[in-house]
């Protein structure tokens, strides 16, 4: 399995968002995941397993995070159709679209600042929402809601 969970945040109006900012959005959180599934799908097996951390603001973008939004979305369509493509091989890719989750990513981004924001999801309970979307076969999506207790 591989899990990519690296990621960075801007924050803003787009019309004030750097040429610079858009690119490196794009590159960390677009360009670079598909990178890494191209690089290592040869190398895996059947039931081999990928997990993308796209966000919730992938299916529901948020203003103030435009750029950020279209990112995440992209790599959720990217997500998709390769998902399709790997199927064919035995290799299932996970598209995790988490909300607001407690990382401190808001206090560290490349650009603005943050808007007031909801509680975050803790962070061990996402964890165990991409645990057992990894353990189930048909799952394709996580949307990481809380878990029942056990």
């Amino acid at each position: 399995a591989i899990v990519h969970a690296a990621g960075i945040v801007a924050f803003g109006p787009v019309d004030e968002l750097s040429d610079a900012t858009l690119d490196e959005l794009v590159q960390v959180n677009l360009i670079a995941p598909i990178q890494i599934v191209r690089a290592a799908t040869p190398r895996m097996s059947d039931r081999g397993v990928i997990v993308m951390i796209s966000a919730i603001v992938a299916a529901m973008p948020t203003a103030g995070m435009a750029a950020y939004s279209a990112v995440k979305a992209g790599l959720s369509a990217f997500g998709v159709a390769a998902g399709r493509e790997l199927r064919r091989r035995g290799i299932r890719l996970l598209d995790v679209q988490p909300p607001h989750t407690a990382t401190g990513l808001e206090h560290r981004p490349i650009a603005g600042v943050a808007p007031t924001l909801p509680a975050g999801r803790d962070p061990d309970e996402v964890v165990r929402a991409i645990l057992a979307a990894m353990n189930d076969d048909a799952a394709r999506t996580v949307s990481c809601e809380p878990l029942p207790s056990t």
